[in-house]
């Protein structure tokens, strides 16, 4: 089997090099992979509860110093 260098592009019936087509295939099969990992990583992210727990603590002196005016 002989094994082709070229093939015709299908818009323009141009004959082109095997490898662009190739090339293009494999950088959107990388920028799909990207896309899918940063998907995936949002998905996680909105699954993800971030609590927004807040202990208050107070403390009140119940004692209390009155004094009286003298005439």
């Amino acid at each position: 089997m002989k094994r082709e260098e070229t093939i015709q592009y299908h818009e323009s019936y141009e004959h082109i090099s095997i490898s662009l087509p190739l090339d293009d295939y494999k950088k959107r099969e990388e920028k799909f992979n990207e896309y899918e990992h940063e998907e995936t990583l949002r998905k996680l992210m909105q699954n993800i509860v971030i609590g927004s727990n807040f202990v208050v603590k107070s403390e009140a002196n119940p004692i209390t110093k009155v004094e009286q005016k003298q005439r």
